[in-house]
């Protein structure tokens, strides 16, 4: 996607940004991750405008599971027990 739409990309990779930053400030286990999900795909757009992006090509459930994917991967839910996160 970086290199057939830039622009997408960079649009992409900046509300993933805000939605894991949202998660960040309100959630501290894996479950609360996915008990925000269907509240954050209503609030996409609203992060989005408060941040001056425009467009609306990205669904905003994919942007929320990407978010979701790197908090989750944060607080240690890899899947990898006994392994660190960042191993």
């Amino acid at each position: 996607m970086a290199l057939a739409d830039p622009a997408g990309f960079e649009l992409a990779a900046s509300l993933v940004g805000l939605v894991a930053e949202e998660l960040r400030g309100t959630t501290a286990d894996i479950s609360s991750v996915l008990e925000q999900r269907s509240e954050l795909i209503r609030l996409v757009p609203q992060l989005a405008e408060r941040a001056g992006l425009v467009g609306d090509a990205l669904p905003a459930d994919a942007v929320v599971d990407a978010a979701s994917a790197v908090r989750c991967r944060e607080l240690g839910g890899t899947g990898h027990r006994g392994r660190p996160a960042n191993a």
